[in-house]
């Protein structure tokens, strides 16, 4: 694969770079009900990134950037879920909550750090074809994060109009809302906008660095019994403008 780096905390900039990597990728999830809509278990966390090739001329060059070796990561974490929405894959009422602590220990990893993780989101229906989604995430890093384990904010889920890693540091705030409604039989539009930044330290979090993200949406319903939709997006922020077609809902 290859992927974008801008860099990180104070050494963002605007133009960015490629590298090459190679990696297997485990996530395993074991999750049991303990009540009503609760679920709590466990996840498995494994990376193995073997870096190929970074541009001459850059950062990873230029600056000590940790975890620009390469190398393992392997945790096992506890999670606590709530789904006490009426649809997985297009909502109308109800809530999604999960709550994720998974720490990264050198007995097993080449990097010790800790992965705390917060994923709120709410759905409301206003009318038999419109429905309001929201979104509250935050991620939260602790210890020697290696770059491409960093909270990290951009792509098709999480502030689009951003390309994935445009910003990235130790913790990362974003808060999105999503207005979702039916058109015409099979056809829908949405309209969505997205708040967030980074920060190495939550305290250190300032306003005037973080960034807003905003577009507009077309959906085809190809699965009209499951409600599941062909998602074409075009959204921009500061200068960026990305276009996004997958299957399924955002958040």
């Amino acid at each position: 694969y290859f992927y974008y780096f801008y860099g990180y905390g104070d050494l963002l900039k605007s133009e960015r770079e490629s590298y090459d990597v190679d990696f297997p990728r485990v996530r395993w999830n074991l999750l049991r009900k303990v009540h009503k809509q609760w679920y709590f278990g466990a996840r498995m966390w494994y990376e193995d990134f073997d870096f190929r090739r970074f541009d001459d001329e850059g950062l990873f060059m230029s600056e000590n950037i940790p975890g620009e070796e390469g190398g393992r990561v392997l945790g096992f974490g506890g999670v606590l879920t709530a789904d006490m929405r009426d649809n997985v894959f297009y909502p109308t009422k109800g809530w999604w909550i999960e709550a994720v602590s998974h720490p990264f220990s050198s007995g097993l990893s080449d990097y010790e750090f800790t992965r705390y993780r917060l994923d709120i989101r709410n759905y409301k229906s206003l009318s038999d074809k419109i429905v309001i989604a929201n979104q509250a995430f935050i991620d939260h890093t602790t210890g020697d994060v290696p770059f491409y384990q960093m909270a990290l904010l951009g792509g098709p889920s999480r502030m689009r109009g951003m390309v994935e890693g445009t910003v990235r540091d130790k913790n990362a705030l974003l808060f999105q809302t999503e207005l979702r409604t039916m058109v015409y039989k099979r056809f829908g539009v949405n309209a969505f906008a997205s708040w967030g930044g980074t920060a190495a330290e939550f305290d250190s979090f300032e306003i005037a660095q973080s960034r807003i993200a905003g577009g507009l949406g077309l959906r085809y319903a190809f699965d009209q019994e499951n409600r599941i939709n062909i998602r074409v997006d075009a959204a921009a922020t500061r200068g960026q403008v990305n276009y996004y077609i997958t299957i399924g809902e955002a958040f």
